[in-house]
């Protein structure tokens, strides 16, 4: 693999394919976003598909089209249920390991927020698709970062925080609205941008909120830590920006950007 599009998945976690299968109901996922791109012919790239929720839910499709799961992780891609027309295959998305043009439609739901060079994942996503096919590819805008009213010194934490990260590891939370330019730069035409609200917190969040994004920031302590120095400025920051959370005044958003692209040449 060529180390300079080498990634590592910061939320991995032995409670990770958990936290992954309950953020989606994957039959209302399907239904609600990609039902309408699929037929009985139809060939599905799943890149970065977690415990393979969405891929399993494509396959009891009626018109059982035929679907390939990738994951980096091999733990995950040998807990994905293999079946007739379901085949998962441990594979970096920098990376994908099939030849060009061999997919009908190719989608993938929270992984470019993680990926370090974000245009070569779409740039690998464009290849394998087929002339005609069409690009599904699914993010979150704005996350740990919207509030108001604003605590300005919070504020300057969390996005000093953030900017590390993302400098680290290469996750972006404002991924989603870059999202457009990297399909228009890739070539793929016809696009389509949907936004709609994804985490909407006003007022007192509510105790299964609060233990979520709790769990969620537990396992960025370790990069907090490098970032501030010690492991208690890390569980200060996430005590902060979890009680402000808790008043009963604020307001917390992030968007959901879905978008779509048809590969013409």
């Amino acid at each position: 693999m060529n180390k300079c599009y080498a990634t590592h998945y910061i939320m991995e976690s032995p409670t990770e394919n958990n936290r992954l299968a309950c953020k989606v109901n994957p039959h209302s996922f399907v239904n609600k976003y990609l039902i309408n791109y699929i037929s009985k012919k139809s060939t599905i790239l799943d890149v970065g598909c977690g415990p393979g929720n969405i891929s399993q839910a494509l396959g009891m499709l009626p018109n059982m089209p035929t679907v390939v799961p990738i994951d980096i992780s091999t733990k995950r891609i040998t807990e994905v249920r293999k079946s007739q027309n379901i085949s998962p295959v441990a594979a970096n998305a920098y990376e994908i390991p099939f030849k060009s043009n061999s997919f009908d439609f190719v989608f993938s739901r929270f992984l470019i927020e993680y990926m370090k060079n974000p245009n070569r994942m779409i740039s690998e996503m464009y290849r394998v698709c087929k002339k005609d096919g069409r690009l599904f590819i699914q993010d979150l805008d704005g996350q740990f970062l919207n509030h108001y009213p604003v605590d300005t010194q919070l504020q300057k934490r969390v996005e000093s925080f953030l900017d590390f990260l993302r400098i680290e590891t290469g996750f972006d939370p404002n991924i989603g609205r870059k999202l457009y330019k990297y399909l228009f730069s890739n070539g793929f035409k016809n696009i389509n941008v949907e936004v709609e609200a994804y985490h909407k917190f006003f007022g007192k969040i509510s105790n299964d909120d609060y233990l979520y994004l709790s769990n969620k920031i537990d396992v960025l302590i370790p990069y907090m830590t490098k970032y501030f120095g010690s492991e208690q400025e890390a569980n200060k920051l996430k005590k902060d920006y979890l009680d402000y959370l808790l008043i009963e005044e604020t307001f917390t958003f992030s968007n959901l950007i879905s978008v779509t692209g048809i590969k013409v040449t």
